[in-house]
């Protein structure tokens, strides 16, 4: 079997999937249009033709897809986008679906409808400009061609409910994490480190964090870390020395840096909604937090080492229990195979 997975920009994902696949034998590879800042690695880059000329551009792509259609045998696209791009997606599309097995992935923002995310988390906030109709139209013309979708985040969680009513199937894939590469890394600083690394401060509620720790300067001795503007390898390493770091307070669901941090060990902190609790599987080791209760939250969490110890463990168990990327590349091997 041979798996093409993107087209990307931000490829962790993507890579994590594409490594793990190959370790099961599966000839599957990761592609971005270009490399990201943030350091993200990926497997193959897509050429590149005279963009300053669009005509030869829109060719050049499309002898690409040509050459990518024989040498793959199952395309798993990301965030509803395509190789051809609009308004070429649809002849893609269709030209795959009869002879090839197709999967699309969602990750957030691509097809989270912005009136029920703030109907259901007031905090929330539209950092990426989103629309209900953008992302009601995406799905509904996706439908079309992929009867089966899968959602990143819980079973039935967010996710899964904004697709739903557009596809016929929706599976769940629990975000990857190379184990390997994210050591169980405790660490006992004399003054505890908390810490805190957006990728995007207004979609992560980096202003309720930053209002929390200053409710807690007087009180209590640590030290708080914000991280901006690092790259992917430079946000692991200072995530190692954390004692306990901060997610997203916005959503309702964690994010990829949470199952990151908690392959590395650390109790991690994260708004979870209560429609969505109950969606996690059993022993789920996130301590939720709402921006009214973080600062009480973390005062525990930093005063109590027990406690920080009892929780990372247990976030490096959950870790390997669930996103092992070993065990969600079975699952996605599993689910070509139904396609």
């Amino acid at each position: 079997m041979r798996v093409f997975i993107g087209p990307v920009e931000v490829a962790g994902q993507a890579n994590t999937w594409a490594r793990a696949l190959r370790k099961l034998g599966v000839e599957a590879y990761n592609y971005v249009y270009k490399p990201h800042g943030f350091g993200y690695p990926f497997d193959r880059r897509f050429r590149r033709y005279g963009f300053a000329d669009r005509a030869v551009s829109w060719i050049g792509r499309v002898f690409e897809f040509r050459r990518l259609r024989e040498s793959f045998d199952v395309f798993h696209y990301l965030f509803g986008k395509s190789i051809l791009r609009w308004p070429f997606r649809d002849y893609e599309f269709r030209a795959l679906r009869a002879e090839r097995r197709m999967l699309m992935s969602f990750f957030g923002d691509d097809i989270r409808l912005p009136s029920v995310a703030q109907q259901r988390a007031p905090d929330w906030v539209n950092a990426y400009g989103t629309t209900d109709r953008r992302n009601a139209a995406r799905m509904q013309s996706l439908a079309r061609y992929f009867p089966t979708v899968a959602a990143g985040g819980p079973a039935r969680g967010e996710l899964y409910q904004y697709a739903a009513p557009y596809f016929q199937r929706v599976v769940n894939l629990s975000i990857a994490v190379d184990l390997a590469e994210y050591p169980y890394s405790p660490a006992d600083n004399a003054r505890p480190v908390v810490l805190h690394a957006p990728s995007r401060s207004a979609a992560k509620g980096t202003g309720h964090v930053e209002r929390a720790v200053a409710r807690l300067t007087d009180s209590v001795d640590f030290e708080f870390r914000l991280l901006t503007g690092l790259t992917h390898p430079q946000v692991v390493e200072a995530t190692k020395q954390a004692n306990v770091v901060v997610d997203q307070l916005v959503v309702g669901e964690h994010g990829a840096y949470a199952v990151e941090a908690m392959a590395l060990g650390k109790p991690v902190v994260c708004y979870i909604h209560p429609d969505f609790e109950k969606c996690y599987p059993e022993g789920f080791p996130i301590v939720n937090a709402t921006p009214a209760t973080l600062a009480d939250v973390l005062r525990r969490l930093i005063v109590d080492r027990d406690l920080r110890r009892t929780t990372a463990n247990e976030s490096r168990a959950y870790a390997e229990r669930v996103h092992d990327s070993a065990v969600v590349a079975r699952r996605l091997l599993s689910l070509y195979e139904e396609l």
